[in-house]
């Protein structure tokens, strides 16, 4: 329970035992639940149980939120323990279900694929130990019963006179192997003939020192033959009688037929071997930094925990009927296995052609032994002593977008269990390429949207120069015009009459022409396009400081020269923005701007003495728009990749510090240094 608990990193874990005749759930081990329920507690298997629904449905059952669940109430204290969501599995055994494994959380949760199959295969370990256990209690109690009646036991029970060298076989040697009463031979040599080869020098050696030695207790396992030939795993338990002299005259014992029970045992080992792969390969896969490095780590661990000397991966274009290499691989040796890789290597893949494309071509699991190999790289395969090939898709839906490879030295294919898992790897990893799919297409969208921004700029500042150019050219020739006209009254008409009008209509359209061209100015100053970046900001600083009344200067790096129109754009609205703030709030005394390259990049400081403020409280507001001149000057500068930093505490003034790449929208450029405001 505490490794489901803490793999899901869930409050709540229980088993819920099935009682017959099926009428109610008992609680046989849990986390999170009070430890006095656990052996005593009954559930009811009512229509409103979570547990009845999940054996009825003969699958795994997921509630995100039990508020919304209407196929059931849901467990019994669900409201005490404030549980809101649940995945519950079913416990299978041979004959019937055990019961129902559950996880439970405190909070709405979105139960993935992964923790389904993580659930359901601690289900199938948690099955095989109750089977273990089951057998256990089966072998007690057939020991149980030798104590008390030998012949009821299923045991093949021997007595061995070792001085006349006879043997006494119980019934059990038929039941178990199968060898009839009339072909057991009457000494130990016929027990001798029937272990397998690959034991009898340990065994007979065992023996030996056993008798010699005067121990009265020998256990040992062995392979036994049966009479059809096979082979039974044998646990034996002999009990031996010595003379006085230390003589051996006796041993009496009993063969039990463990086969069963180790296979039962290896079940739940592979299960959980199977169990910390899985994890293990999520792991990699969500840690992994692209879709080839998450490759290489499910080659790596896959082959590790197999045992195969050699995993190959091959990713494969949707669209297309054959692929050219290279591809990814986990070599263990990679001196012995080099030829077989530069082979493979150097060989296209075609769909339906060879293991690679038929798995391609069917999206099913294939295995080939040695004499199979695709005749481009058999000599390479063989020369490299592998045998055989396993191959599966790796599928995005129903598309198959690569195809995983593992070359073993053994010709026997892999057991159904294991390639159980190695699918579910196999789609966990087209899981992880669909999901970086997801975010190359996000990253093109947000590379989109940002030309789109550029663009809209661009498109702002050429209708801004179109208003600038018209405001000087049309209305500033229209206002010059009224004034020559104006004059002309002046020197025609009665002085005595018309003096003060014309004059105070000399006044208006000399204050109409100024304003006409401060507008343009504002809009886009001609010295921008006219002379470049430094005069137009020299300019633009001097004018500011004689509107607003404080001291200016500037200063320019002789290394500026021509920059593109898109970055001296960028720079003097920044320039000008922060201008318009030191007007506003800064009540400075002093301005300097200063222009510099920085290698490959532009660097622009707007520093004010003025009485400063908090920059990281006007950062947080800007962030969520409080403040939209912070905000345009970090949007402008993000859109050809510059950095802006604002430095300033109140009472000391701000510098505002922009690196501008020189070419544009590059964000190749190097953290402002930050200097003492």
């Amino acid at each position: 329970m505490t490794l489901v608990a803490d793999g899901l990193a869930a409050p709540f874990a229980k088993v819920l035992e099935l009682l017959p005749p099926g009428n109610a759930f008992r609680l046989r081990a849990a986390v999170g639940w009070p430890a006095s329920l656990v052996g005593t507690s009954l559930e009811p298997f009512g229509p409103e149980s979570q547990a009845r629904f999940t054996l009825q449905s003969d699958g795994a059952v997921v509630v995100e939120d039990f508020a919304t669940e209407t196929r059931f109430a849901g467990p019994t204290l669900r409201t005490e323990r404030r549980i809101v969501s649940g995945l519950s599995v079913v416990i299978r055994s041979a004959a019937a279900p055990f019961g129902v494994l559950a996880v439970h959380g405190t909070e709405r949760r979105h139960f993935t694929p992964d923790d389904v199959h993580f659930v359901e295969a601690v289900a199938n370990v948690l099955a095989m130990a109750i089977a273990r256990a089951t057998a256990d209690e089966a072998l007690q109690a057939s020991e149980l019963r030798y104590r008390l009646a030998a012949r009821a036991t299923h045991d093949a029970m021997y007595d061995w006179d070792i001085a006349n060298d006879r043997t006494y076989w119980s019934e059990g040697v038929e039941w178990l192997f199968g060898h009839a009463p009339g072909a057991v031979g009457p000494g130990i040599d016929w027990w001798k003939e029937y272990i397998h080869p690959d034991d009898r020098e340990a065994m007979l050696a065992s023996v030996s020192e056993t008798l010699m030695a005067g121990v009265r207790e020998w256990r040992a396992e062995y392979r036994f033959q049966r009479a059809d030939g096979s082979y039974a795993a044998v646990r034996d338990r002999g009990y031996i009688e010595y003379a006085p002299d230390g003589t051996p005259l006796r041993a009496v014992g009993a063969m039990t037929d463990v086969t069963e029970q180790n296979r039962t045992e290896e079940a739940v080992r592979r299960q959980a071997t199977f169990v910390a792969l899985s994890r293990e390969v999520a792991t990699a896969a969500n840690h992994a930094v692209g879709v080839d490095e998450a490759v290489r780590a499910i080659l790596r661990l896959v082959c590790i925990h197999t045992g195969w000397p050699v995993g190959h991966a091959v990713l494969l274009d949707r669209n297309a009927e054959q692929t050219m290499p290279p591809s990814l691989w986990y070599l263990a040796d990679p001196v012995r296995f080099g030829e077989l890789r530069a082979m493979s290597d150097a060989t296209p893949y075609r769909r339906g052609i060879g293991t690679i494309g038929q798995v391609w071509k069917t999206g099913q699991a294939a295995w080939i032994a040695e004499t199979h190999a695709p005749s481009l790289r058999r000599a390479a395969v063989m020369a490299s002593g592998l045998r055989g090939g396993f191959a599966l898709p790796v599928l995005v839906g129903a598309t198959v977008v690569g195809v995983l490879e593992f070359l073993s030295e053994d010709d026997a294919p892999p057991a159904d269990d294991l390639v159980a898992v190695l699918e579910g790897i196999g789609t966990q990893l087209g899981r992880v390429i669909e999901r970086a799919e997801a975010e190359d297409h996000l990253r093109e969208y947000a590379e989109r949207l940002e030309g789109l921004s550029r663009r809209l700029i661009e498109a702002q500042e050429t209708e801004r120069r179109h208003v600038a150019r018209e405001l000087h050219d049309e209305i500033g020739q229209a206002l010059t015009a009224l004034k020559l006209n104006l004059r002309a009254i002046e020197s025609e008409a009665d002085p005595a009459l018309t003096r003060g009008i014309v004059e105070e209509s000399l006044v208006l359209a000399e204050r109409t022409l100024q304003q006409t061209r401060d507008l343009s100015l504002d809009l886009r100053p001609p010295l921008l396009d006219d002379l470049g970046l430094v005069p137009a900001l020299r300019w633009y600083l001097d004018r500011q400081g004689r509107r607003a009344g404080f001291a200016t200067e500037f200063i320019a790096d002789e290394l500026v020269d021509a920059v593109p129109s898109e970055v001296a754009t960028t720079c003097f609205r920044i320039a000008q923005e922060a201008l318009t703030n030191v007007v506003r709030h800064a009540q400075a005394a002093t301005v300097t701007m200063s222009l510099a390259r920085q290698g490959a990049a532009l660097e622009l400081v707007v520093r004010d003495s003025g009485r400063g403020f908090d920059a990281a409280l006007a950062t947080a507001r800007a962030e969520h728009g409080a403040s939209l001149g912070i905000l345009g000057m970090r949007e402008r500068a993000a859109l050809i990749g510059a950095t802006l930093v604002i430095e300033s505490t109140p009472g000391h003034g701000t510098a505002i510090r922009v690196l501008l790449p020189l070419v544009a929208g590059s964000g190749e450029v190097n953290e402002p240094a930050r200097r003492t405001a």
